[in-house]
């Protein structure tokens, strides 16, 4: 982070240097850089730029994150706050599977108070589950909660329909990124 904030003139060579050894991390979809530009007749648009690993980016490179009223508003929200801020999950391209944008706000290093982008992961909550998985004796079910909205589900592993029935379960609340995420892991049998 502190290289991207560093470099005011990033190329897309520095960031595909200083980001790869981050896709060894299976967790994360992809690293992005998503400037912030000003285009007359539109306003602030967010373009995904450079993109890592090089095969995610072949299709997403250009979208621009502002075109999604979900991610827009975090972005907004996440440069107002200047804190690491995620979305609820989205497809970045149709057909695609969700995921978590995770959005650092990247400041100019001659202007402080600038917000030049943003640093970007897209989490799959499906994989991060995999990842925590410890057997087949557990099950474990990954919701969004919001005070406006019932609970959303991002992401189960295991056999649920034998866990929902079981009498024994646990729940974590997380915190993170501006979100309350609860984590609940069944007992099996």
């Amino acid at each position: 982070m502190r290289f991207i904030e560093a470099n005011d003139e990033l190329s897309p060579d520095a960031f595909r240097t200083f980001s790869t050894y981050l896709t060894k991390d299976t967790t994360v979809d992809l690293w992005a850089w998503v400037p912030v530009v000003m285009e007359a007749g539109k306003g602030k648009t967010y373009p995904l730029l450079f993109v890592v690993p090089a095969n995610a980016g072949d299709r997403v490179v250009g979208l621009d994150l502002g075109s999604d009223p979900r991610a827009r508003a975090i972005l907004e929200e996440a440069m107002t706050s200047g804190k690491i801020s995620a979305t609820a999950p989205l497809a970045l391209e149709a057909g695609a599977p969700e995921t978590i944008l995770v959005l650092k706000p990247v400041y100019s290093a001659t202007q402080p108070s600038l917000v030049r982008g943003f640093a970007l992961a897209a989490l799959s909550p499906a994989v991060f589950l995999e990842r925590l998985s410890l057997g087949d004796n557990l099950a474990l079910e990954l919701s969004l909660i919001s005070a406006t909205a019932p609970p959303l589900a991002l992401a189960t592993s295991g056999d649920m329909d034998t866990a929902r029935a079981s009498y024994l379960s646990a729940t974590r609340m997380i915190m993170a990124f501006g979100n309350v995420y609860a984590l609940r892991a069944y007992a099996g049998s």
